[in-house]
């Protein structure tokens, strides 16, 4: 005589979703999500000029390359007094034709030159 289970008085496992792998994905996608923005926070730095630089008597320390063109060309624009016998001229630089040279300031600026 064979006996068969009938399912009668038997369990039936249920496979349960343990929470420590739900937790170590979480973490691990966390984690990679972290590195990628201080990735993209240093790549921004590098970009950014160091917080003590001055170029040409303009202070660009922590600004970007563009940042820093457009605060010696406003720094460079501006008009000038000059003062002969107690009366002042004012002189306007586009007037009389000054330009900077503003890539080459930037690039000494970069390499660390004066």
């Amino acid at each position: 005589m064979t006996t068969s289970l009938s399912g009668l008085g038997t369990r039936r496992r249920t496979r349960r979703l343990s929470i420590i792998p739900v937790f170590s994905w979480v973490f691990i996608f966390l984690a990679l999500g972290l590195l990628m923005l201080e990735l993209i926070r240093f790549s921004q730095q590098v970009e950014r000029y160091a917080a003590d630089v001055v170029v040409a008597g303009v202070d660009v320390g922590g600004l970007t390359t563009t940042d820093a063109a457009n605060k010696l060309e406003q720094a460079y624009a501006a008009p000038i007094t000059l003062w002969y016998d107690n009366s002042p001229i004012v002189l306007d630089p586009a007037q009389v034709g000054f330009r900077t040279n503003r890539e080459a300031m930037l690039a000494s600026a970069r390499s660390g030159g004066t």
